[in-house]
């Protein structure tokens, strides 16, 4: 079917078809109907290009942005907020046809699995990325169809219509571009400060208040792994961690509490706590830990968990009539480590 032709700025325009790309820019936007929108449009590598770098650059961030090799791994709004952006943004550039952004966004994602590896078994990880990926999609059309509105908004017919158009899309990438900043810059500020290694108790004491209070997964986990955070800070760490997780478990506040395990500043009393935790691998990483309690670590020594008891025999200050007992462990892993940790002592000691 053919829709009425008229002219702009000496170019034929048809308001069903449109397909070439000047045709598409000086368009007036009542031309453009939501079906052109969706099926119709010219070849566009450089947008398609531009996703993939979204795409890639997405992960690329997420170690410098939130603390994690993988972005759906935070929880801080990073990935969600990133895709929203990168869909906005291509679709901004082109709305025709806004749909292949997010195929391009996607493929920049896969790009990056081998820079960072996977916690997910590879096809898994193909499945929630397309999942997730919607977020993108979803964003590209919604600003389709705002770019698809009554020109009204923009302005007069022909040549005002398409400046105003593109006045328009540069104020809202604008305001994307500023948003996404603000937000990068104060996630990055706060993760950097529960970074520092020289740290004011009463500083890293407030960030910690901040961050239980908003339920800020990251900062939190960054806290609980600097080696320069004083005792007082990880009891408080630790007691809202275990809380939370008893609770409500896999939430992912068992890593917070796996990092107070190997934390050097960690005192006895709280790795103590730790070594009766249900997790065999916190339990594991408190065993090592040289200001663990002897009773404690003798007990960790019974520990059912064979993965405990290897760790047990790998501890500094195990005592050594119990390294000894290990070596007749019923297990023969359990045996190797603790002939092997019984035989370097005995090196050194020469």
């Amino acid at each position: 079917m053919a829709g009425a032709v008229r002219k702009v700025n000496g170019v034929s325009i048809s308001s069903i078809s449109i397909h070439k790309r000047e045709d598409w820019l000086y368009a007036p936007l009542e031309d453009r109907h939501i079906m052109d929108m969706l099926l119709k449009g010219p070849v566009d590598y450089s947008t398609f290009l531009l996703a993939c770098l979204l795409g890639l650059g997405i992960w690329y961030l997420s170690p410098f942005l939130t603390g994690h090799l993988e972005p759906w791994d935070s929880e801080s709004g990073y990935y969600g907020f990133s895709l929203a952006t990168a869909g906005a943004l291509t679709a901004l550039l082109n709305p025709h046809r806004f749909w292949r952004w997010s195929i391009g966004i996607y493929l920049g994602q896969v790009i990056a699995f081998p820079l960072v590896g996977l916690g997910l078994p590879l096809p898994l990880s193909l499945i929630y990325l397309a999942g997730v990926t919607l977020v993108a999609l979803a964003a590209s059309a919604l600003t389709a169809l705002a770019l698809a509105l009554p020109k009204r908004w923009l302005g007069d017919r022909g040549t005002a219509s398409w400046k105003s158009e593109y006045v328009f899309r540069g104020v809202v990438a604008t305001a994307i571009v500023i948003a996404f900043g603000l937000m990068a810059s104060q996630r990055f500020a706060s993760i950097t400060k529960a970074q520092s290694t020289s740290p004011a108790t009463q500083e890293m004491q407030e960030l910690f208040s901040l961050a239980a209070e908003e339920q800020d997964l990251d900062t939190l986990k960054q806290l609980s792994k600097n080696s320069s955070v004083a005792p007082e800070l990880i009891r408080r760490l630790y007691s809202h961690a275990s809380t939370i997780d008893s609770e409500t478990p896999n939430t992912g506040y068992y890593s917070i509490l796996a990092n107070l395990a190997s934390n050097p500043n960690t005192p006895a009393d709280v790795l103590n706590e730790l070594a009766q935790s249900s997790y065999a691998e916190i339990r594991a990483t408190a065993a090592g830990h040289t200001h663990i309690s002897l009773a404690t670590l003798v007990t960790l020594a019974r520990d059912p968990q064979r993965s405990v008891r290897t760790a047990v025999t790998l501890n500094p200050v195990l005592p050594q009539d119990i390294l000894i007992e290990l070596t007749h462990d019923k297990d023969k892993l359990v045996r190797s480590y603790a002939q092997t940790a019984l035989r370097r002592r005995g090196e050194s000691s020469n």
